[in-house]
């Protein structure tokens, strides 16, 4: 009997919202509310299938890898090689990272250029959009149609980051869960979220370091240290890792990514990683102008919430960490910029209600209907003109992007190499092409150049000499240490030097000569010459 009692608290404890946990809305109040985030799904159709209506094809380079991932685990299963690169850790220990994320595309993928990942992609962002609004509703935020719209004006390159087809928009979705778990103390999803983390996305870390800056906000709100949200989060993390069907190589990979590479990075600035641009700060112009409804919201929010000397409840404060957390990051890094916006304009949206904003501005408006109504109608004018800019120089952003490239070149390459054939690329940002229009050839490596850097550092730096500085000779090192004969070398300004230095080599001959990259085929050696060579090695 003592047994049952203790399992049956231990079950209250965690499927009960607990203390502290936001009532649920009833009646008329819930169905209006319920309302909110229905536009917001809404909104979120219209406007990122505007974004995607720019360009018939896939818009991220990394999406062309995804789609070519899912149709890998469509056709051949679970993997734990990978043997489509040759110089990377998938090699021999893979781990699909992204695993849902991949399973979730294959009822899209259809034929090829059709739009099924585009309308998944689609679907996803006004998830996402939606849910933020379902949260802020179940906050009691005021006038919670007005958050969702702000979203949408934090800029072209939040929006770009939001229509392309790859897994952060699985982790974005998962964060705004979790927090909503924690603020409303709903422990059993908060489970199952953080355990569903580490199949859809690399940084599975994530909702211990989102529950650890919950307990922090509680206890700088005056109430209690607990360990309980961060204890779940732990255990639903680490029992996803568990049972994922990669789960060793998926620790390995987690390893690699999150703490070997960036280490080395810091350690060894030399190195040449050719990262793309996602990966750097964001410019003065994309923080003031075209984040800056986002920034002017959150700062007149903060600065109005001090002058009321308003004291923040913990889920505010949880915000305002979060906002300050994901603003950090993104400073160092612009792809952050798809997390930052939604926490900062949550953390105003909640500094609002706490200050009792909406009361204040219903008396002054009872007092004052001309000004209240004329001061209503410029500010709904201004959201929208800001909106309209938005989504115009998103659409813009979006139409400006050379994407797909290698079409022609990946095309000519799938129909006159053999299957397994290594090519050889001057960048790892051309493999994604490889993987989606020539799908039976192989690559060094793809998605990240860390991969390769990981397994064979030495290996890494001869690659980028000679493609960055034409360092060594090509027949060496293309045929000798990577094996390949086939080199397929965009038209980069960095591999000028090796491009006329394989134009000008007799051994190399150039089979096809794309709009974009030149198709080189390394030239077979004269036997005479190789039995010369054996002959010396066998003397020496």
């Amino acid at each position: 009997m003592r047994a049952r009692q203790c399992i049956g608290s231990a079950l209250r404890w965690l499927f009960d919202g607990g203390p502290g946990g936001a009532p649920e809305p009833v009646g008329p109040r819930a169905s209006r509310l319920a309302l909110y985030p229905a536009f917001a799904f809404l909104a979120g159709l219209l406007a990122f299938g505007a974004i995607q209506a720019e360009k018939p094809g896939l818009i991220d380079i990394d999406a062309y890898y995804h789609v070519a991932a899912a149709r890998i685990l469509a056709e051949h299963g679970v993997l734990d090689e990978f043997p489509w690169t040759t110089e990377s850790v998938w090699r021999e220990r893979f781990a699909d990272k992204e695993f849902l994320f991949h399973a979730l595309l294959i009822p899209f993928l259809g034929a090829e250029g059709r739009p099924g990942p585009k309308a998944l992609t689609v679907l996803l962002g006004a998830l996402i959009l939606s849910l933020f609004a379902l949260l802020l509703c179940r906050l009691d935020v005021p006038w919670p149609w007005l958050w969702p719209a702000l979203v949408l004006c934090a800029g072209p390159w939040f929006l770009l980051r939001l229509s392309i087809t790859r897994p952060h928009l699985l982790s974005i979705l998962l964060c705004l869960g979790i927090a909503g778990c924690l603020t409303g103390r709903r422990r059993a999803i908060l489970l199952l979220l953080s355990a569903l983390f580490p199949w859809c996305y690399t940084a599975f870390h994530l909702p211990l370091l989102l529950a650890l800056l919950f307990a922090l906000a509680v206890r700088l709100s005056g109430g209690v240290w607990s360990w309980r949200e961060p204890a779940l989060a732990a255990a639903g993390t680490l029992l996803g890792a568990l049972l994922h069907p990669q789960a060793a190589n998926l620790w390995h990979l987690w390893w690699v990514q999150n703490v070997q590479n960036p280490g080395q990075a810091l350690a060894d600035a030399s190195v040449s990683l050719n990262q793309a641009l996602e990966l750097r700060s964001p410019t003065g112009r994309m923080l003031l102008w075209e984040n800056g409804a986002v920034l002017l919201t959150a700062g007149g929010a903060a600065l109005f919430a001090l002058i009321r000397g308003v004291r923040a409840r913990a889920d505010t404060v949880f915000w305002l960490l979060l906002s300050g957390g994901f603003f950090v990051l993104y400073l160092n890094n612009r792809r952050f910029v798809e997390y930052w916006p939604f926490f900062a304009l949550g953390a105003a949206a909640l500094l609002l209600r706490d200050a009792g904003t909406a009361d204040l501005l219903a008396a002054w408006a009872s007092r004052r209907k001309l000004q209240a109504a004329a001061v209503m109608g410029l500010a709904l004018i201004l959201l929208a003109g800001v909106l309209s800019a938005s989504l115009m120089l998103g659409q813009r952003l979006v139409g400006s992007m050379s994407v797909p490239a290698l079409r022609q070149e990946a095309r000519w390459l799938a129909e006159h190499l053999p299957p397994g054939e290594l090519v050889f690329t001057g960048n790892w940002d051309d493999t994604p092409y490889l993987l989606y229009y020539a799908p039976k050839l192989r690559v060094l490596v793809t998605l990240d150049p860390t991969f390769m850097l990981a397994r064979d550092a030495a290996a890494y730096r001869v690659w980028r000499e000679l493609v960055e500085a034409g360092q060594g000779d090509p027949v060496d090192i293309i045929r000798g240490r990577f094996g390949a004969r086939w080199v397929l070398l965009g038209r980069y300004p960095y591999a000028q030097a090796l491009r006329e230095k394989l134009d000008a080599d007799a051994r190399f001959a150039r089979r096809f000569a794309g709009p974009e990259a030149n198709i080189y085929e390394l030239t077979p050696e004269p036997a005479a010459a190789t039995s010369t060579q054996m002959q010396r090695r066998e003397g020496s």
